[in-house]
C-alpha cells in the first residue's frame, strides 16, 4: 500500500503517575512509540522525574491542526476537568498502553470521543478535590 499523508492520525493523550496523581498532557503522531519512550524515561524529563508513565486517556484526530488545537485546549483545563475526561472513559485509571498497539481497536476511548467535552470544559465535576502536580497547564 502506498503511503498517503491524508491517512495520518494524531493523538492527544494524558499520562498519570497513579490514580489522581501527577498528570501530563501531550500530542503525537505515533502514540505507541511515544508511550514506549515515556515508559523508557526517554521522552520527557518531567514524566521521568515524577514517574508519569501510565497512559490513562487518549483521543484520535485526523489532522495535525486539530490535534494541536485540542492539546492546547486540554492543557488549559484545570485539573478536575482533566480527571473528569479520564474517568468518563477509564474509571479504573487502567494503563491503556496495550490498546495503543492496535489503535484501531473498536471501543477504545478514541472511538468514543464524540461523548467528550470538546469545545468547552465540563461545567460540573463529580470527582472531588484532587492533589498532585499537573504538567501542561492546570
Amino acid at each position: 500500500m502506498r503511503y498517503n499523508a491524508e491517512m495520518r492520525e494524531y493523538y492527544v493523550y494524558i499520562l498519570a503517575s497513579k490514580r489522581n496523581g501527577t498528570l501530563y498532557v501531550g500530542m503525537t503522531e505515533d502514540i505507541a512509540k511515544r508511550v514506549i519512550r515515556h515508559k523508557g524515561r526517554q521522552a520527557n524529563e518531567f514524566t521521568a522525574k515524577y514517574d508519569v508513565l501510565k497512559l490513562v486517556y487518549y483521543e484520535r484526530h485526523k489532522s495535525l491542526e486539530e490535534a494541536v488545537k485540542r492539546e492546547k485546549q486540554v492543557k488549559k483545563w484545570n485539573r478536575r476537568w482533566k480527571i473528569r475526561i479520564i474517568e468518563q472513559l477509564n474509571p479504573k485509571w487502567e494503563d491503556l498502553f496495550s490498546e495503543t498497539i492496535n489503535a484501531n481497536n473498536p471501543g477504545s476511548p478514541a472511538e468514543n470521543q464524540g461523548s467528550l467535552p470538546r469545545g468547552h470544559p465540563p461545567t460540573t465535576c463529580e470527582c472531588g478535590q484532587a492533589g498532585g502536580k499537573t504538567a501542561g497547564g492546570g
